[in-house]
């Protein structure tokens, strides 16, 4: 996935909730297929943080229409966690790669912020780093307040606070 892959939010005029278009993902290569379980497991992991009072609520692949510059469109992050004041867009990939963050903050964030009427923050989960990637750390609680914003979980344990 490069930084051009996906569609940006320029110039956007307005933005709300909606339901689903397409049905779930279900991956067509093992890659993808690796990459929906991982998510899963992320999803899982997260479920516990709500559990234990960190977030009021999980919200996994919620839909959302907006329209800009270029016309109407869709898009789907894969998990929103609120807090009391704080709202965390969560992108989860195997592999980190630079894309990922720009779709956060260039696609999601203005439709997801605007959609909601609140300010969103990013965050990306990966299971695999690479040399190019910014520094990580482990503990989601750091990873919401690190500059990055970049939880690095191995599948190593759970994902802990």
């Amino acid at each position: 996935m490069s930084v051009n892959d996906f569609r940006m939010a320029v110039g956007l005029r307005w933005a709300a909730r909606t339901t689903p278009t397409f049905a779930k993902a279900r991956g067509t290569t093992l890659a993808q297929k690796d990459g929906l379980r991982y998510e899963k497991k992320v999803g899982k992991e997260l479920a516990k943080h709500v559990g234990a009072g960190h977030f009021i609520r999980l919200e996994h692949n919620p839909w959302f229409q907006f329209e800009d510059t270029y016309g109407a469109s869709q898009c789907s992050p894969d998990f929103l966690l609120f807090g009391e004041t704080e709202l965390t867009i969560v992108e989860v990939k195997l592999t980190w790669v630079e894309a990922a963050i720009h779709k956060i903050n260039d696609l999601y964030n203005p439709v997801i912020s605007t959609a909601l009427g609140r300010v969103a923050m990013p965050l990306l989960i990966c299971r695999n780093l690479t040399k190019s990637s910014p520094p990580a750390v482990h503990r989601l609680s750091e990873a919401l307040v690190s500059p990055y914003r970049l939880l690095h979980w191995p599948e190593i344990g759970g994902i802990t606070w």
